[in-house]
């Protein structure tokens, strides 16, 4: 109890330092078949820096993917989100153009953006539709973010001892620039990595690379075939699985043109 105390008094939590530019930030995360074969989505948003809103729950049905377990927590999580931002403008506490949602989902972030609706989505259609509305709209921006940075990772699963420590540190303290500025490296643009029609992850993505396109099975989490995502990935320390996978598929490419020609 003492210990608890004293860690939490040294943190400082400043949701009322209006000098912050974008002040709303909202991350969500959500888990695949966890506890009872059912995910566990959730989020937090951030205001001026500091925690205002989070939530923690079971989701009612057992998703099929990870894509759809990840578009259904945006979904609510975008919910509270655009809800709260209503209420600061009523009340006029601040003018906010757009709340910027962090995910480390490339294929959740991708169906956000796209106008399309795939038919292995039709389950959940009606939710994907709301999605895309309201980031067409304008109400939120999407930034992709990395699995490390994921705060809301602490709302989803149990976490070894050091990651939870240091998950929970950053949200109870002006949440670091390092994850946005990275966040913003990590974007990928809809000309790099476009979803086939009936896409449900990443390893459904069309990668454009120098007007080349060619389809490949990539993982989420470790690799994205596109040149900001592979310039990105080699600043950071990957996995042995990750750089075998960068090089067989620029290996891949290689050979193809070289057939080409």
């Amino acid at each position: 109890s003492k210990m608890h105390v004293s860690t939490v008094f040294e943190s400082g939590v400043h949701p009322l330092d209006v000098n912050k530019e974008n002040p709303t930030k909202l991350f969500v995360d959500s888990d695949f078949a966890g506890t009872g074969g059912r995910s566990t989505a959730g989020f937090v948003v951030f205001m001026n820096g500091g925690p205002v809103i989070w939530s923690s729950k079971f989701m009612k049905v057992a998703k099929t993917s990870s894509s759809e377990a990840e578009i259904i927590a945006a979904v609510e999580s975008v919910k509270t989100a655009v809800h709260f931002r209503a209420l600061l403008e009523e009340l006029g506490l601040c003018k906010v153009k757009h709340i910027d949602v962090y995910e480390d989902n490339l294929s959740c972030r991708m169906s956000a953006e796209s106008l399309r609706c795939h038919k292995k989505a039709r389950h959940y259609q009606a939710k994907l539709r709301y999605l895309q509305d309201v980031v067409q709209a304008g109400m939120i921006k999407f930034h992709q973010t990395k699995t490390t940075d994921m705060i809301a990772d602490l709302f989803t699963k149990p976490l070894m001892s050091p990651v939870h420590n240091r998950l929970a540190n950053t949200m109870l303290s002006d949440l670091p620039d390092r994850i946005v500025q990275l966040s913003e490296e990590a974007r990928v643009t809809p000309r790099q990595v476009t979803l086939v029609d009936d896409a449900t992850s990443s390893s459904d993505c069309i990668i454009d690379l120098e007007g080349f396109e060619e389809e490949e099975d990539i993982s989420t989490t470790r690799l994205v075939g596109c040149q900001a995502m592979v310039q990105l990935h080699q600043k950071m320390s990957m996995t042995p699985r990750a750089k075998y996978e960068m090089d067989r598929w620029a290996s891949l490419m290689r050979t193809r043109r070289t057939n080409m020609t």
